[in-house]
């Protein structure tokens, strides 16, 4: 439904799009003889068909009664003739069945002439036809895809034969009748189906004998045809020739009765091998495997795939088979690899650990060095191979004493450096990995023999075995200490200094650790307050260290901030310690809170507090509460809406010296709302409240082309109010309101208004419908010939033309307060032209000797249609009113009784354009005092065919005179008729009227005829095209 939907949708903007005035256009004649098919259901043409092919061959069943065919023209106004063997040439319609025609049993010659519109073009198709016998029992072919006949097939010889391998253990026959009715087909007895496979037919070994028996369509008459087909038997041979492998000679040399085999050991490098058997017998296949896994298929004399070799022994089987798939026989080759693993599988020390994690491909390993205390270190090799290979250790190039993979052995460690040699010896000798771990054994001295300060001096006497001191407190600007270490132990031990600061409250933090030289001073920089000097020696045993503290106070005088943050948001200005005053950027109205983080100087001994001040009404700073601020911590504060500066204080750990540093900051105003909003002319059909968005008005009239919206803020400090209509761009307001054009039908009428901090925004939306237009009347209609009395709610004239006036225009106007109407014109029921309003139409020409019809059609802007006529007849003539075909007679309809008519049928002519031959007026009937004459006619006529009659001058008398003469076209066959013969022709492949007929209609000349009468092509006129959409024939002639 939805793809009915769907196409009917898409052909309807394809018609709408198409409704604009359109030219007629004429073919001119061209050389085109072309067929575009020939169809007929006897059997397939040989080749199949193309227009540029003229001969071909096709074979009929006998049951068929006679030959029948029709050709499709390329050029429908080509002329196409037929005959068959020696008949003469008839004329047929384009795709026109020829019905069945007298056909010879045997050969037969059918033909198609066509002849091009330029009348010198001609083209011959000729088609070969065979019509067999009913009693024809032959068949036409005989094959097999897997074995060749002897002799070669023909249908006269009937005993063939055929030999094939062993392996062929079954044929197909395909038998082919030489009468596609002939009555039956058996092969060995067994229904088979004409042209198509029959099989398999399986075969034993020796002479197989196949019959294939056919029987004539009138099953007078059988013929028998016989193959002997000959399988040759299967070979016992299982022996190889030959075997060889690439590792090296079989033991013993290779006879084919030998059946176990060995090779040589093979270096652990070798991992695999290739086998190459050779058979005795072609035929036989042969697969190898090693041991015991799945066996694979190898070539006859060429080398297998690799062949896997694990460590140790190995069994390659090589089996071969004879053709006969029973006989077999296995032949065993075995092989040794050598193992050649010289690797660890894992070496642990104890106690400690490697620095690197041990791999066995890894040979060169260090340790942590060890403390003093360890003496000795316990070593534990594991073999990767531990039945084969052999490892020793070895301490600093001294004795070597083998080791049982998995056990630990002790060596002994000197002070300093060591190294320590695992050797690993493969099986294979000649693989040897040395693996080295080396470790250092540490002194544990940790003393100074002195220990002194400058400036200044320690409070106590230096002794090794005191390890804390104090001194006299320094001035604030002895920022730095030298202090001078002298080691027990210089070259082993080493000595560093770290200088420990109370940030308040014992909160302790180390500053950097400097390394020093014994006997040399250190520099310790003092920061202002408690401090504790650290010194640190370590003993050439980096587990053992042990400190000296001196205890020292700086005094501050800092009253300063190293950083102010705000958050969110930032400064304007960069901050800078000695800077004070501070901006930022206003923050939006969803900032309700701001985070101050102040980070003091001396966060230990100075305070910081904070304490806001906001802008009253009267311009006055209104302060808030003070509260103290942890350095380095942030701090909220409340923003009211509006200007605000916060006062960050700060005192130093001397309480008379204090700054205070400002802060500047607005919080926006985030009131997007209106407080009212009103329409002129009219009223909101809502009650309107600053929370609802969306409101709607009752309809204004089609005279009303603005309305003035009047929208009030909420807040007067907001950002920006504009309007748009229907989309077409926002405008600003002016003078409070804003003034908006109406399209006819709904507008949607858009107030956007964004608040003072430009992140929050309300759009309040009105929807007012303007009416459409009705006003489908004219003010005037003026004609270019003749006299017209107008009057707007007359819809019916009539107007008479001299004799002379051979075509007229019109010209329509619409009233004043209707500009936006619709008008089409046209005459005789042709197409609709479009008019402006007020100027002259196209000139429409009148028809002489009847009465013409000239439409004039207003459509209001809502639609609603309204519609004058004129009819114009010419003075001084009987006009003809009325021509119709009804049958094969036409009835003419004149506006005067008739005195008399001629009996002459040459003043009566009509031909068939579409067919290009002429219909035959046999006789002329009418009656004294009746306006109607008749005419019998003898031709061709469908549906849609394209006429041109011709009136002769004084073919009929009336008391006013004799007719003039005529010339006029018209269309065979009612609209609906014409629209289904129309869309049958375009039915070229024949299987129904689709979406490509109907859009090939639609894009024709005649594609937007009224066809339910109301005098225009609308959506109903659509309704009954898409409605022909299954498959149809073509409709039967006759029809008004």
């Amino acid at each position: 439904m939805r793809l009915a939907k769907f196409t009917a949708a898409c052909l309807f903007a394809f018609i709408c799009f198409m409704m604009y005035p359109w030219n007629a256009h004429v073919v001119a004649a061209d050389s085109d003889a072309n067929l575009i098919s020939i169809s007929q259901d006897l059997g397939a043409l040989s080749p199949a068909f193309s227009p540029d092919i003229t001969e071909y061959w096709m074979r009929m069943k006998s049951s068929d009664p006679q030959f029948y065919t029709a050709g499709t023209l390329s050029n429908t106004g080509a002329i196409l003739e037929y005959k068959m063997n020696s008949s003469n040439w008839t004329a047929i319609a384009d795709y026109t069945s020829t019905g069945h025609l007298a056909t010879n049993r045997g050969d037969n010659t059918f033909q198609f002439r066509v002849t091009a519109t330029d009348g010198i073009t001609v083209k011959t198709y000729t088609i070969h036809v065979y019509y067999p016998n009913i009693s024809d029992a032959d068949l036409l072919d005989l094959r097999s895809g897997n074995m060749t006949l002897s002799p070669a097939f023909q249908s006269s010889t009937t005993s063939y034969t055929a030999s094939v391998p062993y392996a062929t253990a079954s044929v197909q026959l395909t038998a082919t009748f030489s009468d596609g009715a002939a009555n039956e087909l058996k092969i060995n007895n067994n229904n088979a189906v004409s042209g198509s496979p029959f099989g398999p037919v399986p075969l034993n070994v020796g002479a197989n004998t196949i019959s294939i028996f056919v029987k004539s369509n009138d099953q007078s008459s059988s013929r028998t045809y016989t193959v002997t087909v000959t399988r040759a038997a299967a070979s016992t041979n299982a022996n190889l020739s030959d075997l060889t492998l690439s590792g090296g000679p079989l033991s013993p040399v290779f006879i084919k009765n030998q059946t176990s085999y060995s090779l040589s050991d093979v270096g652990y490098a070798v991992d695999s091998l290739t086998v190459t058997p050779t058979t005795e017998d072609a035929a036989a296949t042969v697969k190898v495997r090693v041991n015991g896994g799945s066996y694979e298929s190898t070539g006859n004399g060429t080398a297998s795939s690799s062949l896997p070799l694990q460590i140790g022994s190995n069994t390659i089987d090589v089996q071969v088979t004879a053709q006969n798939e029973s006989a077999t026989q296995t032949y065993t080759i075995t092989v040794k690899r050598l193992k050649g693993d010289a690797a660890l599988a894992s070496l642990a020390v104890s106690p400690g650990s490697l620095n690197e994690t041990f791999a066995s491909g890894t040979l060169t390993y260090t340790m942590a060095a060890v403390g003093y205390n360890t003496d000795s270190l316990s070593i534990t090799p594991v073999l990767s191979d531990p039945t084969g290979a052999f490892v020793t250790v070895q301490v600093n190039y001294g004795s070597i004493t083998p080791v049982t993979s998995g056990h630990p052995i002790s060596v002994q460690l000197p002070l300093g450096s060591n190294t320590i040699h695992v050797n690993v010896l493969a099986e294979d000798t000649s693989i040897i990995k040395n693996y080295t771990i080396t470790v250092t054994r540490l002194n544990n001295d940790i003393a100074l023999t002195s220990l002194a300060v400058s400036p200044g001096n320690l409070n106590e006497t230096f002794a090794s075995s005191t390890l804390y001191y104090t001194m006299a407190a320094v001035g604030y600007n002895t920022d730095s200490l030298e202090v001078t270490p002298v080691l027990s132990d210089p070259t082993g031990a080493t000595v560093s200094l770290q200088v420990f600061h109370d940030w308040g409250n014992n909160n302790w933090q180390p500053g950097a650790s400097v390394s020093g030289t014994s006997g040399s001073p250190i520099s310790a920089q003092l920061p202002v307050g408690d401090n504790n000097i650290y010194v640190k020696v370590t003993a050439a045993d980096p587990s053992i260290s042990g400190y000296y503290v001196i205890s020292v106070k700086r005094l501050s005088n800092d009253d300063a901030l190293t950083s102010l943050a705000v958050s969110p948001g930032s400064f304007n200005e960069t901050f800078a310690s000695g800077t004070l005053s501070y901006t930022m950027p206003a923050v939006g109205y969803d900032t309700e809170w701001l985070t101050i983080t102040p980070t003091l100087s001396d966060p230990t001994k100075a305070f910081v507090s904070v304490q806001g001040y906001h802008k009253g009404p009267n311009n006055d700073w209104q302060p808030g509460s003070s509260f103290p601020v942890t350095s380095g911590y942030p701090a909220s504060i409340q923003l009211p809406v509006g200007d605000n500066m916060i006062h960050v204080k700060v005192l130093a750990e001397d309480s008379s010296v204090s700054r205070t540093y400002t802060i500047a900051v607005r919080r926006l105003n985030g009131d997007a709302s209106l407080s009212s909003l009103t329409v002129s002319p009219g009223n909101l059909n809502e009650t309107f409240a600053s929370g609802r968005l969306s409101y709607t008005m009752a309809s204004v009239s089609n005279t009303t082309y603005t309305l003035s919206v009047t929208p009030v803020l909420s807040d007067s400090n907001a950002t920006s109010i504009r309007v748009q209509t229907n989309g077409g761009g926002y405008m600003p307001l002016s003078g409070g309101h804003a003034n908006v054009q109406l399209a006819p039908g709904f507008n949607l009428i858009q107030i956007e208004v964004v608040a003072e901090d430009n992140t929050r925004s309300y759009t309040y939306t009105i929807v007012v419908d303007r009416q459409l237009s009705s006003e489908n009347t004219l003010a005037d209609l003026a004609v270019s010939s003749g006299t017209l009395v107008f009057s707007p709610l007359t819809q019916q004239y009539s107007l008479t033309v001299s004799r002379a006036t051979y075509e007229i225009s019109v010209r329509p106007t619409l009233a004043a307060n209707n500009t936006e109407a619709f008008i089409t014109v046209r005459i005789n029921g042709g197409f609709y032209y479009y008019v402006a309003n007020g100027a002259n139409s196209p000139a429409l020409s009148l028809l002489p000797g009847i009465i013409n019809t000239v439409e004039v059609l207003v459509t209001a802007q809502n639609g609603s249609p309204r519609l004058y006529t004129i009819a114009v007849s010419q003075a001084g003539t009987p006009a003809l009113q009325y021509l119709a075909i009804e049958g094969m007679q036409a009835k003419l309809m004149f506006s005067e009784p008739l005195l008399s008519s001629v009996t002459d049928v040459t003043y009566y002519s009509i031909y068939n354009i579409t067919r290009g031959s002429a219909l035959t007026v046999t006789q002329i009937v009418y009656t004294p005092g009746s306006p109607e004459v008749r005419l019998n006619m003898s031709g061709l006529l469908l549906p849609g065919d394209q006429l041109q009659f011709q009136l002769r001058a004084d073919a009929v008398s009336t008391a006013i005179g004799g007719n003039d003469a005529m010339n006029l076209s018209f269309v065979f066959g009612t609209p609906l008729q014409q629209l289904q013969q129309r869309l049958a022709e375009l039915d070229t492949d024949h299987n129904g009227i689709h979406i490509n007929e109907i859009v090939a209609y639609l894009n024709s000349t005649y594609g937007r005829i009224d066809l339910n009468g109301d005098g225009v092509f609308d959506r109903e006129d659509v309704a009954v095209i898409l409605r022909q959409m299954s498959p149809v024939t073509a409709p039967s002639a006759g029809l008004n």
